[in-house]
């Protein structure tokens, strides 16, 4: 298998379908699809000596997506988007390194649930807070890239929600009052 290049199917020990498109050298290169045993695509997109590398969408093994974007060496890379577990709606936008989101915290049923941070690629913390099935919930704080806080206060589902207090980037304060669905409540 080592010299085979071409198109190609390879399959699980129990028959399932693995892998399917361009071999060289015996490893995926160029355009193909991996797959979980229970037959749900995993990953799609391109390859390069076996790993995943250049544009390709990974998803979730109920077949939901769960990151598009840029690879390098099998790990996220560069430009992506990251989709919430629960819902499927944009999660996280921005550049990768190495798979990061830079998330450190507590998990269950792995999902991000408990406390937990998010930081920005350089290091910085971005969040730091409640989580509840993979989404900011309950109490949290927002900061922007240089440290300075962007938002305090409720979260649900993602959204800012309750009350809290929004900042723009020098700590003035822009909204201190409640919010519903992410939206500002006058």
């Amino acid at each position: 298998m080592e010299n085979l290049t071409g198109k190609v199917k390879q399959y699980y020990i129990n028959d399932k379908l693995l892998y399917k498109g361009s071999l060289s050298k015996g490893l995926p290169s160029g355009i193909g699809k991996q797959y979980y045993e229970n037959d749900k695509l995993c990953y799609e997109g391109n390859f390069l000596n076996g790993q995943r590398s250049g544009q390709g969408k990974e998803y979730r093994s109920n077949g939901q997506l769960m990151y598009e974007g840029n690879w390098e060496n099998d790990k996220w890379s560069g430009k992506g988007t990251e989709y919430y577990y629960n819902n499927g709606q944009l999660f996280y936008e921005d550049d990768y390194l190495n798979d990061k989101l830079f998330y450190e915290g507590d998990y269950l049923n792995g999902q991000r649930s408990g406390q937990g941070e998010i930081y920005y690629e350089n290091g910085q913390l971005r969040y730091k807070g409640n989580f509840l099935n993979d989404a900011r919930s309950g109490k949290g704080t927002e900061y922007y890239i240089k440290g300075n806080m962007m938002y305090e206060g409720n979260y649900l589902n993602g959204e800012y929600e309750g009350q809290g207090k929004l900042y723009d980037e020098n700590g003035k304060v822009l909204y201190d009052g409640n919010w519903i669905n992410g939206e500002m409540v006058n």
